[in-house]
């Protein structure tokens, strides 16, 4: 389910019974909430009636396992508010920064039937509460830049001799990579992905520096888009003395980590188009030619550990990780 929406950018859901079950979704549930996928965890805990009693040793109090790898957690024990929780389930996937949504419920509640006529066994339909469509109970509406943030942005990328774009998880969600693409194809800004972005915008680009680590210290500009999973200063390889923008739908993540000169409180599709907007076209020739003999020296670099991976699985018999490596990306990446 994590993998499904690391690549579609939709919800996804996974379902596991109490127990071992659960237990071990644990490690996949983590992975998710790092990599803020919009992952709605439904798993069944037992009966209310069964809490506390051990009952075939299967029983456990779910929410405060998985605290801290989430972004919204609930144990459903009234029938009639399914509708409500569900809710809150959605708002939190489909809004600000997604993330992991973990569900509970026990017996009583999966076991719940409700009718709009009479039933054996089943509830009345009327009363199930907020009972409502998506569009009443969540909007799709998004924050838009300001108009001042917006100029001094384009300012600060304008005035950059070597300005860099980390394209991050929302513009994959917001599938803004078209429009990213067209404004750094005019303005000559180089690009590296982070990820579910890999793959938006290609590796062999003149403007991408997926490949190009060595120059991302020449880079006098770096501008955070959609970057969810903030790194710190030196897990990047920028020099300390770079200017900083970033752009989030959630403005106390804004400095986190990372000293900024500009933070800007928007979603990263409207940003883009509004920052596209903006911008002219300008020519940097010199750091597209820095970008590419930084490439080039990586390949070659990477051509040389090959070589001598081929040359030890040769005299060993024993197959070298470069070779494993290097000729898994080919076939992956290059067909």
């Amino acid at each position: 389910a994590d993998g499904f929406s690391r690549v579609t950018g939709e919800v996804t859901a996974c379902s596991g019974t109490e127990g071992p079950g659960f237990t071990r979704m644990i490690l996949n549930i983590a992975a998710a909430n790092a990599a803020r996928t919009p992952l709605l965890v439904l798993a069944s805990n037992m009966t209310i009636a069964a809490d506390d009693r051990e009952y075939f040793i299967q029983a456990a109090y779910q929410q405060p396992t998985t605290v801290g790898m989430k972004k919204y957690g609930k144990r459903l024990i009234a029938p009639d508010r399914v509708h409500e929780y569900g809710a809150y389930a959605f708002r939190n996937m489909k809004s600000g920064v997604p993330g992991v949504v973990h569900l509970d419920f026990p017996a009583e509640v999966a076991r719940a039937r409700f009718a709009s006529t009479k039933q054996d066994g089943a509830m009345d339909a009327a009363k199930l509460t907020d009972y409502y469509n998506k569009d009443r109970y969540r909007t799709e509406s998004r924050a838009y830049p300001s108009p001042k943030d917006v100029l001094k942005a384009a300012d600060m990328i304008a005035k950059a001799e070597r300005p860099v774009i980390v394209a991050g998880h929302g513009v994959f969600h917001h599938k803004a990579w078209d429009v990213l693409q067209e404004m750094v194809d005019r303005h000559e800004i180089a690009v590296v992905t982070s990820g579910p972005m890999r793959g938006h915008f290609p590796d062999d680009h003149k403007l991408s520096a997926a490949l190009s680590y060595p120059a991302l210290m020449s880079a006098d500009l770096v501008v955070f888009i959609g970057q969810y999973s903030m790194p710190s200063p030196s897990e990047y390889g920028f020099s300390p003395e770079v200017k900083a923008i970033r752009v989030h739908p959630v403005q106390e993540d804004l400095g986190r980590n990372w000293p900024l000169d500009l933070g800007i409180v928007s979603d990263e599709r409207a940003f883009l188009e509004a920052l596209n907007d903006k911008l002219g076209a300008k020519k940097r020739e010199a750091w597209v030619t820095e970008i590419a003999a930084a490439r080039d020296k990586f390949e070659k670099d990477i051509d040389n550990i090959y070589t001598a991976g081929l040359k030890d699985s040769t005299e060993t018999g024993l197959l070298h990780p470069a070779v494993i490596a290097k000729e898994t990306c080919d076939f992956l990446y290059k067909g």
